[in-house]
């Protein structure tokens, strides 16, 4: 800008600007910030960060309790408690979360929760609502995984998430069930060739976050099965590029029995519980919307290692008109 009396005239607006813009916050210079960090509550590996006090003994802290504990006595692996916490940022209502989203991750579609790998860092965002301790549960699995294991394959971090998801049903998910149910009837033939080779959360069908519970909660049913998944989960974490292949947890046993071995079980499964209704699946779990998860690339979500840059605030764009930056977010 090389007019003096324009850059004046812009620096003056500035000023002015001054006295009626605020920070990033939802409302007036009075409301809690957009990011919670005021409150922290420690469990475990999990520090929760809130603009109010949470109680120790609040429900969600309890269910992050019991998840640690599921988790490492259920896949046998202890946590490092060299880790840096895992962060759990908890906005306060729908909305708060809405404008988080469009300010710091505007590329995002919205979404309830999302956990975030970067570095060593572990971070998940997400709000208060009637579905907080199975969001919180099941992005809090994807981040337990990551340090117990490391990265492990896309639909299997999944299906991991999707087994610790359910608060106090052991593996259980009756949503899955259900889902699996419907698709036996239209005569539904597992792919475990197929469901390895996604690679992307894009690429990944409600189908396919179904049939990954199913895995690994069929490796988790025997006890010969299960021994051989932890160890099949320790060997990935030591060697990540040596693992064996998923399929050799059940023995020598041919892609098309492995298959009819898998609808065996969810039909069996089905058997056990014959009194669940629609009705009482959605008392467990609640219908949700689809939940963003960073840790795999593509063409919706980030990639692991990168985090995209706040949009540039009025102030900032201003300065940068000011002083001739013509740079762009």
């Amino acid at each position: 800008m090389s007019d003096p009396r324009l850059r004046s005239a812009a620096i003056l607006l500035i000023l002015a600007a001054g006295s009626i813009a605020g920070c990033a916050t939802v409302g007036d210079r009075t409301s809690p910030p957009l990011v919670p960090t005021r409150y922290q509550t420690r469990t475990g590996p999990f520090v929760v960060f809130t603009n109010d006090p949470l109680p120790a003994d609040s429900a969600v802290i309890k269910q992050l309790h019991a998840l640690e504990r599921e988790f490492s006595e259920t896949l046998d692996v202890t946590l490092g408690a060299a880790e840096p916490p895992i962060e759990i940022y908890l906005l306060t209502d729908r909305k708060t979360f809405e404008h988080f989203l469009t300010f710091y991750y505007p590329e995002l579609p919205q979404r309830r929760a999302f956990f975030l790998g970067q570095g060593e860092r572990r971070v998940i965002y997400t709000h208060v609502s009637d579905k907080l301790e199975i969001d919180v549960r099941h992005e809090a699995t994807h981040a337990l995984a990551s340090i117990a294991v490391g990265d492990l394959p896309l639909w299997l971090d999944e299906g991991l998430a999707e087994y610790f998801e359910c608060p106090g049903a052991d593996g259980g998910n009756p949503d899955d069930l259900r889902k699996l149910r419907a698709a036996l009837a239209e005569s539904w033939t597992p792919d475990l060739a197929r469901l390895e080779s996604v690679a992307t959360v894009k690429e990944m069908t409600p189908l396919d976050y179904h049939e990954a519970w199913a895995w690994v909660h069929l490796a988790l049913d025997g006890d010969a099965e299960r021994t051989r998944f932890r160890a099949w989960l320790a060997s990935r974490a030591a060697a990540p590029d040596d693992a064996r292949p998923f399929a050799s947890i059940f023995g020598e046993v041919s892609p098309a029995d492995l298959s009819d071995r898998l609808r065996s079980h969810v039909a069996n499964l089905s058997e056990q519980s014959p009194s669940r209704t629609p009705a009482d699946i959605a008392a467990v779990r609640p219908a949700r919307a689809p939940i963003v998860r960073l840790q795999e690339a593509s063409a919706d979500v980030l990639p692991r290692t990168a985090r995209p840059k706040p949009l540039k605030g009025f102030f900032a764009r201003m300065r940068d008109f000011v002083l001739g930056d013509d740079s762009t977010n």
